[in-house]
């Protein structure tokens, strides 16, 4: 049993909150206690995130994090299944939670200390990674990227489907890539068997970068099927064998899309059950390509709630006309709510549209020719379009920082606009 210190950003304590919060009130299909608790486990895999971390790299540091269970680790004695929380969780910003393995949740004295009206007892179901790597290393980073949990409510179990934000390099390099292709394009297998390696027809086209991080499709970085990404995606693929080999992985590696795909189309899934999809930043993406891979499923009873926070944008129209039918009808399979602070800069891209002014300047012969060079080297992007899904609630928040004698810095950072736990949590709370 370990007790572990929410952290995510260093001093982050130290961030301006925002002096008008969000009237929740005028979002009458908005529940203000989901919200809390979505955002709160968003933070906790956001440190379980850096735990993990901190274990694979061999830093200093907190070293206990989630695993799911038949997952074994070199070095770990038990699997930490379990997070229990103070039910503040659902209504301010928390401060800690508790890691414990099976046993020890089994354990009658541990359960003296953690009473049902007290704590809420998450199960960690499945856990997943992002695999990465730097051309000039010959290290092979694996990075946690949340994890799907189940707790009990009564006779009412309630499903959390958890991403964290960007915290690598390598995830800010997939970020950039707009590029986009087929929804759920993959070369893993699905639990039939067969793999959609020409994506899901009918459901739009996504970022390249997104896209990549939930399934661990690398096409190269140029347009597909064309001799450079044909050349690009050979060496890729190169690459990462000799550096698996080299480095003997710890954990075997399990995508968003397996872990998603092993969960909603088990045969024992609780088709009742109520599920909650969120996310921060990247993980906010995530959650979106997340809420509609399991909706396609068509497994579920009750309707997907995804929550997000500081989002970007997605897909294309199609791909925001696909969600839409999933989220409209007196049969809606999902429910999507998108917070975002207007002075955030990461919910602004990718751009809706790209140098499509409507206005003369872009039939300019100079123009014309920028244009379709770019286009060349990027798979087109300049002719694609991105759109925001769900209800969109937004909130005004230029974060400054404090200095030790409580005095504002007279400057804002785009971090601090974007901060999970004093502008987002910031933007939750009564005043």
């Amino acid at each position: 049993m370990e007790n572990i210190k929410i952290v995510a950003v260093p001093d982050e304590e130290k961030i301006s909150r925002p002096e008008r919060p969000i009237e929740l009130d005028k979002y009458p299909d908005i529940n203000p206690e989901i919200a809390w608790e979505l955002a709160n486990l968003i933070r906790i895999a956001g440190t379980d995130y850096q735990c993990f971390n901190d274990w694979f790299n061999n830093k200093e540091g907190c070293k206990e994090f989630t695993l799911e269970e038949g997952r074994k680790l070199k070095g770990i004695k038990s699997n930490n299944s379990w997070i229990y929380t103070e039910k503040k969780i659902n209504e301010t910003t928390l401060e800690e939670y508790t890691l414990l393995n099976e046993q020890e949740s089994s354990d009658e004295n541990v359960a003296n200390q953690f009473s049902d009206d007290d704590f809420y007892k998450y199960k960690i179901i499945k856990t997943y990674e992002y695999v990465s790597y730097y051309p000039t290393k010959k290290d092979v980073d694996i990075d946690r990227f949340g994890f799907i949990a189940e707790r009990q409510e009564g006779d009412k179990k309630i499903v959390f489907v958890v991403f964290r934000g960007t915290r690598e390099p390598a995830e800010w390099f997939s970020n950039a890539q707009f590029k986009q292709v087929e929804f759920l394009k993959t070369e893993e297998d699905n639990p039939n068997g067969t793999k959609n390696s020409k994506g899901i027809k009918g459901y739009g086209k996504i970022s390249l970068g997104f896209n990549k991080m939930y399934t661990y499709f690398r096409p190269g970085i140029f347009i597909e099927k064309k001799f450079l990404n044909s050349i690009f995606r050979s060496i890729d693929s190169k690459v990462r064998k000799r550096l698996e080999k080299i480095n003997d992985f710890d954990i075997g590696q399990k995508s968003i899309y397996k872990a998603i795909s092993e969960y909603f189309s088990s045969p024992n899934l609780d088709t009742n059950a109520h599920i909650y999809v969120t996310g921060h930043s990247l993980g906010g993406a995530l959650a979106t390509i997340a809420a509609m891979d399991i909706a396609q499923k068509d497994k579920l009873r009750t309707p997907i709630n995804l929550y997000t926070f500081a989002s970007p944008r997605v897909g294309d129209n199609e791909f925001a006309d696909k969600f839409n039918q999933f989220a409209s009808g007196d049969n809606k399979k999902i429910k999507a709510f998108r917070f975002a602070n207007s002075e955030d800069i990461v919910p602004k891209v990718p751009f809706p549209v790209w140098f499509k002014s409507g206005i003369d300047l872009e039939d300019k012969p100079v123009l014309k020719l920028v244009r379709n060079g770019f286009n060349g080297i990027t798979g087109d992007i300049f002719d694609k379009d991105y759109q925001h899904i769900g209800v969109s609630i937004y909130f005004t928040h230029q974060a400054r920082r404090f200095n030790d004698d409580g005095t504002l810095k007279p400057t804002a950072t785009v971090g601090d606009n974007h901060n999970m736990t004093s502008t987002y949590c910031g933007a939750l709370e009564k005043k």
